[in-house]
Order: C-alpha cells, then structure tokens, then sequence
C-alpha cells in the first residue's frame, strides 16, 4: 500500500473529471497503456526507453483477453483508411506486428480467429499469418471466402493481390492492384503494390509512373545522422560493456568531425516510414534492371522542371488520376511527360549517392584498403548495404563490426537483417551465441 492512501480518477478529452472508476476504466487503461508500450516512441526523442509490457505470458493473455473485449471500440483508435478503419485500425494493426515479429503465427491466428464471424475483413490479419507461415492454400481460401461478403474491401484485395504476385501470377495481381488504388487512391499501400506488381510484369515506365503518383506523407528528417539514435528495443548487456558505448554517445551528441564515417552522413540514412518504402522499391527497379535503364526509363515518362508555382505535380491523390494510371484503356502516353514529384527526385538523388558509396567501398576492398573507422565505418557500411538490397554484403560488413568490438547497434542490426531475410536459424544462433 501507499501511504496516504490513492484517489483514483478519470479525465476525458476536454479536461472534465470523474471519480467514477470501475473495473471496465482500468481495462481500457491496462490496454491502452499496453498498446503504447507495443508502439515504436516517435523518431525524435531519443531519450525514451520503453520497457517489455510482459514480464510473464500469463501478462500477455491477459491483455489479449481484455483486448479482444474491446473489440468494439478499436475502430475509435483510427486508421490509415478510415472507409475500413473496422478492420484495418491501428489496434489490429499493432496486434498484428507484435505478433509477426516475433515469428508467432498460430496464436496470432488463434487470437483474430474468434473475432472473425463479427467481422469477416479480420480475414486480412489471418490471411497475413497463412501467408508468412507458407500456408498459402489457406490464405487463398480464407480471402476468397470474406470476398464474397466484402468484394470491394480494399484490404482483403490488396492481400490476395499480394498473394498472387508472390505466385507469380501477374495477370490475375495486376487487375486486383489496379482496383485497388481505384477503390483506395489515397492509400500509398494500394498505390506501392500496382508499382510491384507493374515491376514484375516488366513495365518499368508504368512502375515508375505509378510511384509518383503516390500520395506521400512528407517524412523526411533532416539530418542523416538521426540513424543513430536507439529505438525502444533492449538486449542483454555484454560483460564487457559499458551502460552506454563510448563511441556511439560521441556521434550523438557531438558536432559531425572528421571521424565521422561519411556513409552515416548519406541522405538514405534520415528515410523513414513511407518514405523509405517507396525508395526501396526504387531499389528493386534499380536491382531488377539497371541505374542505367532506371534513368532511361524516367527520362522517357517524367519531366524534371517545376511549373512557374514551383508545383511539383503531385496529382496521386485523387480517384480520376488514379483511374487514368492504374488502368490501361485510360492510360496515358508513356511519351506524354509527366511532371516528376520533388519527393521521388530526391529519393533519386539519394540512391546515387547510396551507390555512389557503395561502390567506392566494393573498390576499396578489392584494392585491399581496410576500414579505418573500425566498428562504426562497418555498421555504416552494413547500413548501406541493406538499404541496397544488398544483403551479403550487409551480414558481412555487420559481423566485421561485431569482430572489431561488441556493439549493441550492430547487433541489433545483425539480427533484424536475419529476420528480414528469414534467415531463422541462422538468427537463433546468433542469438544463442550473445546469450551464452
């Protein structure tokens, strides 16, 4: 007990308070303050640690008890499309991840499962889990089935389209990704996949096109060196390390030097959220051809001057534009330019710096030049590398910094590279030898 005893109360939204508390106020508040603590803290306060909302799995099944509960009132958290922000909220979403990150695809099922007669488009969350666990068969069945309830639920499209070019069935992908961005033509998702799926079919101009258009939250931070700043995940600290590393508080909180690796200073390094998304899939287009074909192919669709209004042209966001791309009998000339939007030129200009970089490291290395910035100029390189694609490389230059001194970023960042590229045991090794 607290000395002094507690007052329990409550305050809504407009300041008013209550001191009517029940047993339902502390579910919402046990789940609410879950949920937080399940979410990544904003990008630009490094001082945030979020610790594990489970000590105990006994903890985590009672949230998801209280949690599905409250089924009902998840749509009010919001979401990134409000026309299904039933299904597709920021509640199930955060469900989802926490679940797929971890690799648990059978309680994830077994948790969404029960709410599906409520609401069929949980199909999606369901969907997702057959389709990272290899059931694809299950996936295909399951989405099929909520279809024919909901044939115009953007979600349950983009899934089975998704789906589908996984398989390679691009002339069944290609007309789902289209209806997508018709029915959704401000969700950048829908807008993503028409340009993978356009990638796959070998359209790179149509890809490219259907990039652009993308209706793009400007997230952008202006220093590259923001890269360096922890997220909210903790491991296990080595023997031999200090609380904080000695060099990694010197990047953050000193003035860029001379020390500093220049690939921790490329423009690549500060992308985030949607941003980042769209400049890797500029990297498949690179990856699947050439920078050569790459810039052929915008030269050829795009025209790189402004207007007099120094308007960019970004025209992604409404439903006839949408039609006009994403179908072919209303598609424009590719020989009709286009005027290339100011975030995908400097998504442009950050990857051939990136490659740039890249290739004077490749360059370095075979003339037998070894890294100068020890640790730090490996995990800059790892860095680069897997915002490249270029996932050997990025293992090796991340273990390289590992051999050169124990480092927590490194390590991390070894780990979410296995995971990325589904190398499980590969990780669970990795693991093992940190733990042991």
């Amino acid at each position: 007990t607290i000395p002094g005893g507690v007052r329990a109360y409550t305050m809504d939204s407009t300041g008013r308070r209550s001191d009517h508390v029940n047993e339902d106020v502390w579910k919402r508040a046990h789940v609410s303050s879950v949920l937080r603590a399940l979410v990544r803290p904003p990008p630009h306060i490094p001082c945030l640690v979020s610790l594990s909302p489970f000590e105990t799995t006994r903890e985590e099944e009672l949230f998801l008890r209280d949690v599905a509960q409250l089924h009902d009132l998840w749509w009010k958290v919001g979401s990134e499309n409000p026309a299904e922000a039933k299904s597709l909220n920021r509640v199930a979403t955060v469900l989802r991840t926490h679940f797929l990150d971890s690799f648990r695809y059978t309680p994830l099922i077994s948790f969404f499962q029960p709410l599906l007669p409520s609401d069929p488009l949980i199909a999606t969350h369901i969907a997702r889990a057959y389709r990272c666990s290899g059931h694809k068969d299950q996936a295909f069945s399951l989405l099929a089935q909520a279809l024919e309830s909901h044939p115009d639920s953007v979600c349950l499209l983009g899934e089975q389209a998704e789906l589908l070019l996984e398989e390679g069935q691009l002339e069944f992908a290609l007309p789902l990704a289209r209806y997508c961005v018709q029915l959704g033509p401000t969700d950048p998702r829908g807008w993503f996949l028409l340009a993978q799926t356009y990638l796959a079919s070998g359209a790179l101009d149509l890809a490219l096109i259907a990039l652009n258009v993308t209706p793009m939250p400007l997230e952008l931070d202006e220093s590259p060196r923001s890269v360096l700043v922890g997220d909210k995940r903790t491991y296990p600290a080595h023997p031999q390390e200090t609380f904080e590393e000695p060099e990694e508080r010197e990047v953050e909180d000193e003035p860029e030097d001379d020390d500093t690796p220049p690939q921790f200073l490329l423009p690549g390094n500060a992308l985030k959220g949607k941003l980042a998304e769209a400049y890797s899939l500029l990297v498949s287009m690179v990856n699947a051809t050439s920078w050569d074909a790459v810039l052929d192919a915008r030269a050829t669709v795009f025209s790189l001057e402004t207007d007099g209004d120094g308007n960019e042209g970004r025209f992604g966001g409404s439903g006839e534009s949408a039609k006009e791309v994403a179908d072919d009998e209303h598609q424009q000339p590719v020989h009709c330019k286009r005027l290339c939007t100011r975030w995908l030129d400097s998504l442009f200009h950050a990857l051939y710096e990136d490659l740039t970089a890249f290739a004077s490291w490749r360059l370095s290395e075979d003339g037998g030049e070894q890294a100068k910035g020890g640790k730090r100029e490996w995990l800059a390189r790892g860095l680069l590398a897997n915002r490249l694609h270029r996932h050997e490389e990025a293992e090796m230059a991340y273990s390289s910094a590992l051999r050169e001194g124990w480092s927590q970023r490194a390590c991390r960042a070894l780990l979410d590279h296995y995971a990325q590229c589904a190398l499980h045991r590969r990780r669970f090794s990795f693991l093992v030898g940190v733990l042991t």
